[in-house]
């Protein structure tokens, strides 16, 4: 998941430096890091939104960020815990993109 969400971050900036350029902007340090944790932002509840639906894709962390891994291990979730997830993740990645979208605004 960290791949994933590095990627994002990544296309993010690409993104914002093509506006940049087609748009003859100039880059400002600030819209660089809300362009990351804004794409990162949508991506991650996208997942999370996800993960109501397929709660083995959670990704369960011991103390000391050791990841929690047993064979067979299911986990089971009721119906207004999953709509909390789900909820979570939506109302993540509408902000995000709202968020992303305040980076692609010409500077004042």
């Amino acid at each position: 998941m960290r791949l994933v969400l590095l990627t994002a971050g990544a296309i993010g900036v690409v993104f914002y430096f093509g506006i940049c350029v087609i748009k003859k902007y100039r880059v400002e340090f600030s819209k660089i890091v809300t362009a990351v944790f804004g794409a990162a932002g949508i991506v991650g509840g996208i997942h999370l939104a996800v993960c109501a639906f397929l709660p083995q894709h959670l990704v369960i962390v011991q103390k000391g960020g050791v990841p929690f891994q047993q064979e067979g291990l299911e986990i089971d979730m009721g119906e207004w815990h999953a709509i909390e997830i789900l909820a979570a993740g939506v109302a993540l990645s509408a902000l995000s993109f709202s968020l992303f979208l305040s980076a692609l605004r010409k500077p004042e």
